[in-house]
């Protein structure tokens, strides 16, 4: 749970007092979110997201609705469990050897100039 951002959270209780009663908080929590996976449902508490506008760029004009882009304030239990989900498919991914070796979008230490070098390597090698 300390590994959650500490953003702004549509939650009335606010993310640091969690953090300070996670020993309290985690085993429910965790039975929860195990409960969640098992039956592969995801509690309707938690997929209500408050939506906020943020602007783009600082210095956009904030009259043109064109510059703001949509942020979904999750739930903290929903940041939890989205974080085990995750932890849990990219294991999965790199234990099988299922990713192609150009994916870089939404893996950790990729980004957009690691795929433009991939490609760039492998235009090199078959001209």
């Amino acid at each position: 749970m300390n590994t959650i951002h500490s953003g702004s959270s549509p939650d009335p209780c606010q993310h640091r007092i969690l953090n300070k009663a996670s020993s309290i908080i985690a085993p429910q929590l965790r039975k929860n979110i195990n409960s969640s996976f098992e039956s592969i449902t995801f509690p309707k508490s938690w997929k209500h997201a408050e939506i906020n506008a943020l602007l783009k760029q600082p210095k956009a004009d904030p009259k043109d609705l064109e510059n703001f882009r949509p942020i979904s304030l999750l739930p903290f239990p929903a940041k939890v469990i989205e974080k085990a989900v995750n932890r849990q498919l990219t294991r999965f991914f790199k234990e099988n050897c299922t990713l192609d070796p150009f994916q870089s979008r939404f893996r950790s230490n990729h980004s957009n100039e690691t795929a433009l070098i991939a490609a760039t390597d492998y235009i090199k090698i078959i001209l």
